[in-house]
């Protein structure tokens, strides 16, 4: 992906990408949205287990199909 070893805060992220999938919650406070090319969705579920990510997977498939370049949509586990 292109992710510099040594600075975590300062992604440079090279390729063509409609969306970035993360379950990062900062990530949106951490980068300047506007200058990226993608959109951006963040997964906060309750805990790091396949049920939880089953859970959302409806709502995830949806977003993928209208997230606008630049625009960060959160997806929360109703168990979470």
């Amino acid at each position: 992906m292109g992710w510099p070893a040594r600075s975590r805060s300062h992604p440079r992220i090279q390729g063509q990408f409609d969306i970035f999938l993360t379950i990062d919650k900062g990530f949106e406070f951490e980068h300047n949205m506007k200058k990226l090319s993608f959109g951006v969705i963040v997964l906060e579920t309750a805990n790091n287990q396949m049920p939880s990510y089953e859970r959302v997977l409806d709502e995830l498939v949806r977003l993928i199909q209208c997230v606008a370049p630049g625009q960060v949509v959160r997806i929360s586990d109703p168990e979470r």
